[in-house]
């Protein structure tokens, strides 16, 4: 696993020490909620999204709060910033969206990561990072080595073939790779 996690970490450019290691991205979501969720504390989402977002918080005690895309189907960064509270601890922001295939755009994300307030984690769920053709798309993993508090999560699962191995992982700064305890 250790070799897997190095292979995966110079993959994406990043040190092993970002690096953490699952049984696919589900597995991923499941282990950041139950690290980060207390009770009372709220899990983020702005809906339509992935469907294991909105059950999990449940959980650990915790509360899912939704934002409301304005379109039906693209994720609403402004209304997703509005809705955090000093209850939030998660936000999940899947990007490319599931199951609408919508694109965050880059400049409003990075403007959403900049002022999101420092007791808030942002994850970004990038199940389907590999499958995107467009062309000024750019990846979350550009926030990990400046902030401590994005998660950018991927998996194999969806492309080269390997859906059987359920190999997911999540790339986050050392000290949020450090409480996430996995390998």
């Amino acid at each position: 696993m250790l070799a897997l996690k190095a292979k995966v970490a110079e993959y994406v450019g990043k040190e092993p020490e970002c690096v953490t290691m699952y049984c696919g991205a589900d597995a991923a979501i499941q282990t950041i909620c139950e690290t980060f969720l207390n009770h009372d504390d709220e899990l983020l989402v702005c809906s339509p999204t992935y469907m294991l977002y909105y059950k999990l918080p449940f959980r650990f005690g915790a509360k899912l709060a939704e934002a409301h895309s304005s379109d039906g189907v693209s994720t609403n960064l402004d209304a997703l910033y509005n809705a955090i509270t000093d209850k939030t601890k998660l936000v999940f922001i899947c990007n490319p969206n599931s199951p609408t295939g919508t694109l965050v755009d880059n400049r409003k994300l990075d403007e959403f990561v900049e002022k999101l307030p420092p007791h808030v984690i942002c994850v970004i769920d990038e199940a389907y990072y590999d499958w995107i053709t467009e062309e000024n798309y750019e990846s979350a993993l550009r926030f990990v080595n400046d902030r401590n508090n994005v998660i950018v999560l991927r998996t194999f699962s969806k492309i080269y073939g390997m859906a059987g191995l359920r190999v997911g992982y999540s790339v986050a700064n050392k000290d949020i790779t450090a409480c996430l305890g996995c390998i």
